[in-house]
């Protein structure tokens, strides 16, 4: 009697664990466009009526399974149709589907560019703007504070200019032509831009009138490193951060390296400089206006602050 008993336990045990292994469903498959053959990365596939789901790699393919059995699956793809398939629950399969872009038409939009508007100071809301700004430059100064904080974000960027095809040329260029293919142009018109140096900083400062103190505390700070065979990196960081200098605008005129320029806030400024918003952002102080003022070089520098 014992070897009878034990003997049907396990023929129970071997019945069950084949039927909890039965119900498994496993699919996997391509994802492609029926209209171009092209394999579709990132399509999302769920089992239908459930959470579980994947995504197709880089060429389309993708696996998916479940321990419970499954009857549909559902391929969903920005700009394709939703595609329903039925499969077999509790097996292993393959499944290929093939994806139909969704023709859905936009309504077709037509923009002309109208005359350009000639500048002028006279009813411009930016050289409005800039005129309250300067009415108020002497009350704003951060000193004029028992305390202030502020975060102050620092980009230096320096680029060779219309390098010659003797420059790009040479041997140590040789695998890097892809620099030259790639240049800014975007900065200066006309003038293509080889960045040579990119360096940028985020700063936490804080300041107190009585007695007189500042802090300031590095946040994050990123230096592209180019090829050392290109350029020498530390050398020049050291070099640059002896040119770099805080700047004051509340000064008339701003010393930069060499070069004097007038203070965008300067009380002749909007008679020098040409103002235009550029983008405005509603907060719940009031709205964030950004200025751009252009002088009679094609130097374009931006002013950020609050309007209220």
């Amino acid at each position: 009697m014992k070897v009878i008993y034990s003997f049907f336990i396990v023929l129970v045990w071997v019945a069950t664990g084949l039927s909890a292994f039965a119900q498994k469903t496993v699919v996997t498959g391509n994802v492609r466009d029926a209209v171009s053959k092209e394999p579709l990365p990132y399509v999302s596939v769920f089992f239908k009526g459930t959470t579980i789901g994947t995504q197709t790699d880089l060429n389309g393919n993708y696996a998916l399974s479940s321990s419970s059995q499954q009857e549909g699956l559902s391929f969903n793809y920005i700009g394709y149709i939703t595609l329903s398939k039925n499969i077999m629950p509790g097996f292993e399969q393959k499944l290929d589907v093939a994806l139909v872009p969704d023709a859905k038409a936009l309504g077709e939009v037509t923009v002309v560019a109208g005359k350009k508007a000639r500048y002028r100071n006279k009813d411009n809301p930016a050289v409005e703007l800039i005129r309250q700004v300067i009415a108020h430059r002497e009350e704003n100064r951060i000193s004029n504070f028992n305390t202030a904080a502020f975060r102050q974000y620092d980009k230096m960027l320096f680029s060779m200019s219309n390098v010659s095809e003797k420059f790009k040329n040479k041997r140590i260029f040789r695998n890097y032509q892809f620099l030259f293919q790639q240049q800014d142009s975007t900065l200066i018109g006309g003038k293509n831009l080889l960045p040579i140096y990119i360096q940028e900083k985020l700063t936490d400062k804080y300041f107190a009138s009585d007695p007189t103190r500042n802090k300031s505390v590095i946040i994050g700070e990123k230096q592209v490193n180019f090829d050392q065979q290109l350029v020498d990196n530390n050398g020049m960081k050291v070099y640059f951060e002896r040119m770099y200098q805080d700047i004051d605008i509340y000064k008339n005129n701003i010393s930069v390296i060499s070069n004097e320029f007038l203070s965008p806030i300067a009380n002749a400024a909007p008679s020098f400089y040409k103002f235009f918003i550029t983008d405005t952002i509603k907060t719940g102080h009031g709205e964030v206006i950004e200025l751009a003022f252009t002088p009679e070089t094609v130097l374009i520098c931006f002013l950020k602050g609050n309007y209220m």
